[in-house]
């Protein structure tokens, strides 16, 4: 055994060749004062730092077996780089560290247990008065004391519990999981997708790299992200959340909280309490979540949306809407700026855009929707909604249940979807669906693409050349004015030209079709069907030509005469013989239908079927008088 003593200076003191044996002799070692450098080799030594702010390295030389040391930082704060063996570290007065960093494997330290402890060079390590901790590249498992800790983790996925104090975790590299304790904690996640819990106290928690999750816990609370796509909850109290680089989702929680998203496109809410939120650059989603509190919320930079779907329900009486408008920026005592689009509560809700493109979302409840100007996409959802298109090329879909859809004054797309829906597509070239259901759908006042859909439907194409088609069902289909293409369908449809030179084909079913005025083209297809006239202005020789039947199966499909007022009863004739005469003629290939419905000698009612199919011509019984 030797004794070296240093001086009240700052020494460098090292045991190796103590007595000329390297580092193999149970020495002792006294610094005395200052800041020194004390190392230790093989054997059992005794160290005393003295004052001042020593380093005390064990280091076991090459062949030999490190001994179990005492070691006693004393006053001052020291570092102790800890070697192999079963130490005693006490580290005295102020703040020390314990150094695990050269441990070839895995640690688990308390720093607030006097019990030895495990793994790699911690393994039967007896710990006082050590406040601060530098653990291995491995997955340790490290526990703080009561007094305020700097826990440094390293590399590893490693496990950090401040327990009491004022603490400052750092995970390092790798995925960590880091729990601040009962005090005011500032936690560090490093490199990795870690997990931060601030648990109680003020904390500071700072994600850095990776896919992090941050829990504030009870507390006013900082937490910052970083980059990855991160989950921070800042829980209890008044916290301020950032959630930087990456798609982040925020919730404030209870209190007062301020909410930054960040360069990305992130979700934040608020919660309950005033809450202030900014979604920053990029495309937000931002929860509405209270109606009672005055909320300050911005969504920034990109095309953000505001929620309110999560919104508790509330007893509203009938014809009470939720106003959500966006040119107003109001909703209750909430204030919102820079949101394009929204998707609105559970219960009825009034959503109105503004001279952007906005996609305005009823969700559930019977909502009334209102685009205003812009491009809008505008979504009844589930209930029975009024959904207004206003200026701009607008989409509009009903949703589940019988909506009230009028596109507006350009060309829009018009869609019922689900239940019995009434479709206009008002001013425009628009594109009008009914979907599923017995819809009544219109076009409106310019050239439309009018569909009912499933379901027995009323179509009607208004002012302009629109194409007008029935689809599956029963439908009664309206050209109206304008030169209009009709098709019925699958099933038995009335289709009904209107003004001007309409084309209608009735497709499959038995189906009715009216001409009406001007020269129209009519195809039943298959099945019986029936080519009504009602007044004798549907089809004449003069100004505008005839009607055209393009195919007549005998024996199977009808002409209508019986809305015609002659003055004699309708027959059939050679040759107009007065008042009811029918005189059929072929002419080229084709028949031509001349009606009289009196006595002067001129047909009244002039039309033409272009090809006929079975056996003879027409008789009184392919008629209806």
């Amino acid at each position: 055994m030797a004794d070296i003593i240093g001086t009240n200076g700052s020494n460098t003191l090292d045991d190796a060749f103590s007595l000329g044996i390297p580092g193999f002799r149970n020495d002792r070692v006294a610094a005395l004062g200052g800041n020194d450098t004390i190392t230790i080799n093989d054997g059992n030594d005794t160290v005393f730092g003295g004052s001042g702010n020593d380093r005390i390295v064990d280091a076991a030389l090459i062949g030999f077996i490190s001994g179990d040391d005492q070691i006693f930082g004393e006053a001052g704060n020291d570092t102790i780089v800890a070697g192999e063996g079963r130490d005693t570290i006490d580290g005295g007065s102020d703040t020390d560290t314990v150094d695990y960093s050269r441990s070839g494997a895995a640690i688990t330290v308390n720093l607030g247990s006097s019990s030895a402890q495990s793994g790699g060079m911690a393994s039967g390590d007896r710990l006082f008065s050590i406040e601060n901790l530098i653990a291995s590249n491995f997955s340790d498992n490290l526990t703080g004391s009561s007094a305020a800790n700097r826990i440094s983790a390293s590399g590893g996925n490693d496990r950090v519990s401040g327990s009491g104090g004022n603490d400052v975790l750092d995970g390092g590299s790798g995925n960590d999981t880091l729990f601040g304790g009962t005090e005011n904690d500032s936690l560090i996640g490093g490199t990795g997708n870690d997990s931060l819990a601030g648990e109680s106290g003020n904390d500071t928690l700072s994600g850095d790299d990776g896919t992090d999750t941050l829990s504030g816990g009870t507390g006013d609370d900082l937490m910052s992200g970083g980059t990855g796509n991160d989950q921070l909850d800042g829980g209890d109290n008044d916290d301020r959340l950032s959630g930087d680089a990456g798609n982040d989702d925020l919730l404030g929680g209870s209190g007062n909280d301020v909410l930054t998203g960040g360069a990305d496109g992130d979700t934040l809410s608020g919660g309950t309490g005033n809450d202030t939120v900014d979604g920053g650059d990029g495309s937000d989603f931002v929860r509405f979540e209270s109606r009672t509190d005055a909320d300050r919320l911005e969504g920034g930079a990109g095309i953000d949306t505001l929620s309110f779907s999560t919104l508790p329900t509330v007893f509203l009486p009938p014809g009470v809407f939720t106003g959500i408008d966006l040119v107003t920026g109001r909703a209750f005592a909430t204030t919102f700026h820079g949101f394009e689009n929204v998707i609105g509560s559970a219960q009825a809700d009034a959503i109105s855009g503004d001279a952007l493109g906005n996609r305005l979302d009823g969700s559930s409840g019977s909502d009334r929707i209102d685009g205003r100007d812009g491009i809008d996409t505008l979504i009844g959802g589930s209930g029975a909604d009024t959904v207004s298109g206003g200026n701009g090329t607008d989409g509009l879909f009903g949703g589940t249940e019988g909506d009230l859809l009028s596109g507006g004054n350009e060309g829009d797309r018009v869609d019922g979807e689900a239940g019995a829906d009434r479709v206009n597509g008002d001013a425009g070239n628009d594109t009008v669906f009914g979907g599923l259901d017995n819809d009544t759908v219109s076009g409106g006042t310019e050239n439309d693409l009018v569909s009912g859909g499933s379901g027995n439907d009323l179509a009607h194409g208004d002012a302009g050349n629109d194409t007008v088609t029935g689809d599956s069902g029963a439908d009664t289909i309206f050209g109206d004015d304008g030169a209009d293409q009709l098709l019925g369908g699958t099933e038995d449809d009335r289709l009904d030209g209107g003004t001007e030179n309409d084309v209608l084909r009735g497709d499959d079913g038995a189906d009715v079709l009216i001409g009406g005025t001007g020269a129209d083209t009519m195809d039943g297809g298959a099945g019986a069907d029936t080519f009504v006239f009602v007044t004798t202005v549907d089809s004449l020789n003069s100004v505008g030509g005839s009607d055209h039947i393009t195919r007549f199966e005998l024996g199977v499909d009808k002409i209508d005469l019986s809305a015609l007022s002659p003055a004699a009863e309708f027959h059939l004739a050679l040759v107009a013989d007065g008042a009811g005469a029918v005189v059929t003629n072929v002419v080229n290939g084709a028949t031509v239908v001349s009606v009289f419905t009196d006595a002067d000698g001129a047909p009244d009612l002039v039309f033409q079927i272009d090809a006929l199919s079975g056996v003879g011509t027409l008789t009184e019984t392919d008629f209806l008088f």
